[in-house]
């Protein structure tokens, strides 16, 4: 016999975020807006009350950290992109060895900023991995799904082709990147 539990709708994660509030903080010190963002976002993410835990705790660590006396709606946006990021972060350490390594390559380029094109990733990481074109471009396909870089094309003139230079999202810190998977 299976026991099936429907996830949280939106009105018992309020109350389930209020409940939390009045435990371990001052209510009156919370705009209702920032219940309502956090509510919101954890019902966007199917129910699941550690993200909306988490973004509670996160959005108080930043109003303490920019000593307000108030817990705002922008300290719960800047809670969000730091979980975010800390999500990306950690889904990147999951990632198989090749795909790190574009990451770094493509890291380090960002952060000496020099232009990275398709053919010189090739060279780069054939010479580590032997891999073909066609792997190249499912590893930067992934990559590009996942949101963390993206292909630019760019034309050198007239009859002269494009070339493909790979960047890296404007989500992810390219130093943040190298000291994650390190720059050896």
């Amino acid at each position: 016999r299976t026991i099936y539990f429907h996830p949280y709708d939106i009105d018992e994660i309020r109350q389930i975020i209020r409940a939390r509030i009045e435990e371990a903080l001052y209510p009156e010190k919370i705009d209702d807006e920032v219940v309502e963002f956090i509510s919101a976002l954890t019902a966007r993410r199917n129910g699941n009350l550690r993200y909306g835990i988490d973004l509670l705790r996160y959005t108080v660590e930043e109003a303490v950290k920019q000593n307000s006396k108030r817990i705002t709606l922008e300290h719960a946006k800047i809670a969000k992109l730091k979980i975010d990021q800390e999500l990306i972060y950690s889904k990147i350490l999951d990632l198989r060895e090749p795909l790190k390594t574009i990451l770094k390559i493509v890291a380090l380029k960002t952060v000496r900023k020099e232009p990275l094109t398709y053919r010189e990733l090739y060279r780069k990481l054939s010479s580590i991995y032997n891999i073909s074109m066609r792997t190249l471009a499912e590893y930067l396909s992934y990559l590009e799904n996942l949101g963390y870089v993206y292909r630019v094309s760019k034309g050198r003139g007239k009859a002269k082709g494009k070339t493909f230079y790979i960047e890296l999202s404007e989500l992810i810190d390219p130093k943040e990147i190298l000291n994650l998977l390190g720059t050896q």
